[in-house]
């Protein structure tokens, strides 16, 4: 489904499965344009060699001079800010979210922002017994929801990611 969501025709496509153990390596950032990261059911605070490889690439590939375009959705939204320094943690009301929320702009100036709210507000559906509960250094909420404060996040330039179920 992603791959419909974020590629064009002649894109060359490459799947990873981090929990399998096959981790993108810095070599593979010389190779592709973009790396997502979706949804799943571990926390990025699971003592599991595949999530603590994945947090390394993460934020080895967001300090190398070519920067990859990166996006996180979900578990991956949590990997990135973890990765990056931020801090991710049970849900501040403590419950599982399965439901539909409107996502509220904070920071209508940014690109992403205007595009994503062109046609007014949005709903997506929330999956998720953990959030980003501190944001890294220098990302900055795009919008929240009533379950997630950091909604969505630009990390980086090159890296978003998204609490929420886009698919």
């Amino acid at each position: 489904l992603y791959k419909k969501l974020f590629t064009r025709e002649g894109d060359e496509i490459a799947d990873f499965f981090a929990i399998r153990g096959n981790v993108p390596t810095e070599h593979d950032v010389n190779k592709y344009d973009a790396f997502i990261f979706s949804g799943g059911a571990n926390s990025t605070q699971e003592d599991l060699q595949w999530i603590k490889a994945t947090k390394e690439f993460i934020a080895k590939a967001s300090m190398l001079e070519r920067k990859p375009k990166i996006v996180g959705i979900c578990f991956g939204h949590q990997l990135i800010a973890d990765a990056l320094g931020g801090k991710v943690g049970l849900n501040p009301a403590k419950d599982f979210v399965l439901q539909s929320e409107e996502i509220k702009p904070s920071d209508k100036g940014d690109v992403l922002i205007k595009e994503l709210f062109k046609n007014g507000p949005i709903k997506i559906l929330e999956s998720h017994s953990e959030c980003i509960l501190e944001l890294p250094k220098g990302a900055k909420t795009l919008a929240s929801s009533s379950s997630c404060e950091h909604e969505v996040v630009r990390f980086a330039d090159n890296i978003i990611g998204v609490q929420g179920h886009p698919d």
